[in-house]
């Protein structure tokens, strides 16, 4: 299939629809997820743990309207080796030491169950939210209707939000197999 050109510019899109964009508007969204250190919690007290109590709703515009920018991270699976790389990688990266007005969330379509497992096996220092059936990976047009078997599955990607929810940085890896460069990202985050 041929790519569309304009004005000598070539123009590529993996999907019918392409990525949402620098510049574009955030679409708003509401996930339940595993907050920061429920690790620690769940070893303390793992006979009286209530994983329903300790879950809790996470919304875009909640952050946004606190006066915070957004980090949110997009990732395939739990435990997958390279997804599991990325998240320790963006647990390690200095994002959280730039400004107090940041949240990071990670983001896939694994269940909160799931991600708290991983959060507690990769002791990692921010929320993982569950978008279970991917309609929040779709209005940000990344995600998979099918990616080798397994269907409506998360694109890796990274979008920086400021607080008028104003994408100021995006990136994604369609074929999973890219390891997203952090620095872009915590150049623009250190401009906000």
């Amino acid at each position: 299939m041929a790519s569309p050109s304009l004005g000598g510019f070539l123009l590529v899109c993996y999907r019918l629809r392409c990525m949402l964009s620098e510049g574009e508007t955030a679409p708003d969204f509401e996930l339940v997820g595993v907050p920061d250190r429920l690790a620690a919690r769940l070893n303390a007290d793992a006979d009286g743990w209530n994983p329903e109590s300790e879950l809790r709703r996470f919304r875009l515009s909640d952050s946004t309207e606190a006066g915070n920018a957004v980090l949110l991270s997009f990732y395939m699976f739990d435990f997958a080796p390279v997804c599991a790389e990325q998240t320790c990688r963006m647990r390690d990266a200095e994002f959280f030491q730039l400004t107090d007005d940041l949240d990071v969330y990670g983001i896939s379509t694994d269940g909160p169950y799931s991600h708290a497992a991983f959060a507690e096996q990769r002791d990692l220092n921010y929320p993982l939210l569950s978008d279970t059936d991917g309609s929040v990976a779709e209005q940000y047009d990344i995600l998979h209707d099918e990616f080798q078997g397994m269907r409506r599955v998360t694109e890796r990607a990274l979008f920086v939000v400021d607080p008028d929810r104003t994408v100021r940085y995006a990136w994604s890896d369609p074929t999973g197999t890219t390891d997203p460069d952090l620095e872009p990202a915590q150049q623009v985050v250190r401009s906000l």
